[in-house]
């Protein structure tokens, strides 16, 4: 069976601007200095836009947690530093 995908999945509507809104994996928690939700305006209320920035967003919190479990705090530190900047363009 196929599994279904949210497409405004991480998406919340607040005051008329979408925001990127996501809980940080228990086993980071005291890793990731944004636990325990990140949060981020995507400051646009056009959802084709929000969720284009939210999955480039969603691809770098990916890949900072999966190196956060396999490496550990420090090379995590260094991956945080380069997925902040692949952030979306506001």
């Amino acid at each position: 069976m196929l599994r279904q995908v949210n497409q405004d999945r991480f998406l919340v509507h607040r005051d008329r601007v979408l925001y990127y809104w996501r809980r940080v994996p228990k086993a980071l928690v005291r890793i990731d200095r944004r636990a325990p939700i990140v949060r981020q305006s995507l400051k646009t209320d056009d959802l084709a836009k929000a969720r284009a920035q939210r999955d480039i967003l969603e691809k770098a919190d990916n890949e900072l947690w999966g190196a956060m479990l396999l490496d550990g705090k420090e090379s995590a530190r260094a991956m945080e530093r380069i997925a902040c900047r692949g952030q979306a363009p506001m």
